[in-house]
């Protein structure tokens, strides 16, 4: 017996201050239904091409935010099992996909971007 699940995946934007002005982040979209097993595919657009830190966070009820993955602008694509996350700088836009959507991927996302990196290491 196939049991279907519906997953629900809400998506909230971050709004970061970089130097003297507020950078926005678009994301899209803003609440999202799949079935257990469907792909998945969460958007964000960003405003200034100078951001070199880009992040992706999970959120669900009972927890505070946890990272699921992170992205230099020296990269293109970051896979970590079921999710991969693409970075088009020319576009200024970065997508968080996940494969073989699961109960436990139900929770609330958040994109991120930052231009504080030195030396490998970055901070939000």
């Amino acid at each position: 017996m196939e049991i279907l699940l519906s997953i629900t995946l809400m998506i909230l934007c971050l709004q970061l201050d970089w130097v003297r002005s507020q950078e926005q982040l678009s994301q899209s979209p803003q609440s999202l239904t799949v079935q257990e097993g469907e792909h998945v595919s969460m958007n964000c657009t960003y405003k200034n091409s100078v951001f070199t830190y880009f992040s992706w966070y999970k959120q669900d009820s009972r927890k505070g935010p946890e990272l699921l993955m992170d992205i230099l602008s020296s990269m293109d694509k970051k896979e970590i099992g079921r999710l991969t996350v693409l970075l088009n700088k020319v576009a200024l836009h970065l997508s968080l996909n996940i494969t073989d959507a699961q109960p436990g991927d139900s929770g609330t996302y958040f994109c991120a971007v930052d231009a504080q990196c030195s030396l490998g290491t970055c901070s939000l």
